[in-house]
């Protein structure tokens, strides 16, 4: 640890030298021309000072030389080195300069200076010092001196092995001087707040062997503080609904609400309100299906019958009681009226005019026939019409010379009425008449006539005359000696 705390140590004042050093020549490598020491002194002092001797060489080394040597070595080194080193040290001086200075402190110095004669300061650099120092010197480190060394380590590789001299020699240690906080891809919570209400907190991803913010929330909630949804327990009239879910503290609970779309328990019977029954006072019964009312073809009515029909009913009556009243419907009820059906009332075989109206004009009754004591009636009907008021007959062939004549009536008051005959005959067939002084020359022929078919026929003229009145003729070459002589004639 102590070798830990010095390299840590040496680090420090190294850089804070080579801030101040800056100029000549940076972290170039020194390639040292001075002329080389020829100090051949062997100290062999046995001191044991733990004091914090500072060197104060006066060489003109341009390396930023931090000697930290607690050795309490009294002797000023005078060296007129002009090292140019090509020490890229941050370090503390690894000054390999061709110093041929020999002088190999043998003393039993138990102090803690890591001053070494050959100026390897404990740097944590990688000097590429190219310089070609002659120093007989074997030994690459001060025991017990640190430095970074080359060893890949760490949780990416990107990180060097702390080294550690021991018997002089550089050794990696078990220290890993690493850049790196985490392996790539590692995770692991964060800090940053994230989440559906804020309480989660994003994952840390290592990117480049730092931690960062991944999109990964980790976040305890599961909702969004007063969200609503349906859950999945199971509620309602047929259990087929889910109870309505709110977020609180993040989490789903089930509220008292049931999100349902069922109405009613199923097979559960209700009265609907669609009208049915004899009079249309009832309802329909309804069911409930799968959660939904629905009509069944049971009607709910309290009316036994239909308004204004009848029937034989159940009440006794007649003379020897072998009747039953018949019954009316009223107000949906049959209600038994005082007419007596099945008694005898009268005897076989009798008729009567019953009481059903019937006929042309309404006016005659249906004749009753007495059927099992009881009067029924028949299809006859009494009625002293024989026609529908306001309807017309033509009777043909009923009248006339022959029968061939047609007459029109009309009813009035139930009878027909009309007796005027439409003929189309003219006389009798077979009849024969003459017509006097109809014809001839002096119209005192007559003719004669047969009648055929309805209608007369003929027209020869019988005259009497053969000539016409006052006119005259001459009969020429009809008389006289010779019948060559004329007569005058007057009609």
């Amino acid at each position: 640890m102590n070798s830990l705390k010095w390299f840590v140590l040496v680090h420090v004042i190294g850089a804070l030298i080579a801030g101040c050093s800056g100029g000549g020549g940076g972290g170039g490598d020194d390639t040292e021309t001075g002329t080389a020491d020829t100090d051949s002194d062997t100290d062999t002092d046995s001191d044991t000072d733990t004091d914090s001797d500072t060197d104060t060489d006066s060489d003109t080394d341009t390396d930023t030389d931090t000697d930290t040597d607690s050795d309490t070595d009294t002797d000023t080194d005078t060296d007129s080195d002009t090292d140019t080193d090509t020490d890229t040290d941050t370090d503390t001086d690894t000054d390999t300069g061709t110093d041929t200075n020999t002088e190999t402190d043998t003393g039993t110095d138990t102090g803690t200076d890591s001053e070494t004669a050959t100026d390897t300061d404990t740097d944590t650099s990688t000097d590429t010092d190219t310089s070609t120092d002659t120093d007989t010197d074997t030994a690459e480190c001060e025991n017990g001196s640190t430095r970074t060394g080359t060893t890949a380590c760490g949780y990416n590789d990107n990180g060097l092995l702390a080294q550690e001299c021991v018997s002089s020699q550089w050794q990696d240690t078990s220290i890993c001087l690493d850049p790196d906080e985490c392996l790539n891809d590692d995770t692991r919570p964060g800090l940053t707040p994230c989440g559906w209400n804020g309480n989660g907190a994003l994952d840390e991803i290592c990117v480049s062997g730092q931690w960062q913010d991944s999109e990964v929330c980790v976040d305890p909630d599961e909702c969004a503080e007063g969200a609503l949804q349906p859950g999945t327990t199971a509620c309602g009239f047929n259990n087929d609904g889910v109870r309505e879910q709110a977020c609180v503290s993040g989490q789903w609970e089930d509220t008292l609400t049931c999100i349902d779309d069922d109405v009613c328990v199923n097979g559960a019977l209700q009265p609907g309100s669609t009208s049915c029954g004899y009079n249309g006072n009832g309802v329909w019964q309804l069911e409930c299906i799968d959660g939904a009312w629905s009509e069944t073809g049971t009607c709910l009515d309290d009316d036994e019958c239909t308004n204004g029909d009848t029937r034989t009913g159940t009440t006794t009556c007649g003379l020897s009681s072998s009747g039953l009243l018949q019954q009316n419907c009223v107000a949906g009820q049959w209600t038994d009226t005082t007419l007596c059906v099945g008694d005898d009332v009268c005897t076989v075989p009798s008729t009567q005019a019953g009481t059903t109206v019937c006929g042309y004009n309404g006016n005659g009754v249906l004749e009753q026939e007495c059927v099992s004591g009881q009067w029924a009636d028949t299809a006859t009907c009494i009625d002293d019409d024989e026609c529908t008021n306001g309807a017309t007959q033509t009777l043909t062939d009923v009248c006339g010379f022959n029968n061939l004549g047609d007459i029109d009536q009309e009813c009035i008051a139930g009878q027909w009425t009309g007796d005027a005959c439409v003929d189309p005959d003219e006389c009798t067939n077979g009849a024969t008449q003459t017509l006097t002084d109809v014809c001839g020359f002096n119209g005192l022929g007559d003719i004669d006539q047969d009648c055929i078919s309805g209608q007369w026929t003929g027209d020869a003229c019988v005259d009497p005359d053969e000539c016409t009145n006052g006119a005259t003729q001459t009969l020429t070459d009809v008389c006289g000696f010779n019948g060559l002589a004329d007569i005058d004639q007057d009609c």
